[in-house]
């Protein structure tokens, strides 16, 4: 096996379900996610986040933030999803921001031997602190 944590170990960061118009979201944060997109002229300006997930251009408040710093995001998902654990685990939030903004990522292959080269090449990509 490839060593995936069970699906209730990631889901409170993802769930989120659109129907129509209306968005419905489950989950720790769903409060937060709901007021963001009922009222985002509230949070204009701001840093909105969980701290493992966050891209660094996300972090330092750099525009633009863009579809990249959504593939920053799954790639961090990714990541867990394979390896049971954020790319960056620190004891404080200011640590685990620090490790996005200046650390290499490690690889899904360093933790997980069986993952395929191919997925490994592919979360490393999605992780990249300066893509363009």
């Amino acid at each position: 096996t490839l060593g995936l944590p069970p699906a209730s170990a990631v889901e409170s960061a993802i769930a989120l379900l659109v129907e129509g118009a209306r968005v419905v979201a489950e989950g720790a944060g769903a409060a937060g996610l709901a007021a963001i997109l009922a009222f985002p002229e509230r949070f204009a300006g701001k840093t909105v986040g969980t701290y493992g997930y966050m891209a660094p251009e996300q972090i330092a408040g750099k525009p633009p933030i863009s579809r990249r710093t959504d593939l920053y995001a799954l790639g961090c998902v990714g990541f867990e999803l394979l390896t049971g654990k954020t790319p960056f685990v620190a004891e404080t939030p200011a640590e685990m921001l620090f490790g996005h903004l200046n650390e290499q990522p490690p690889r899904v292959r360093d933790t997980v031997l069986e993952c395929p080269i191919w997925l490994d090449e592919v979360i490393d990509k999605l992780l990249e602190k300066d893509p363009e």
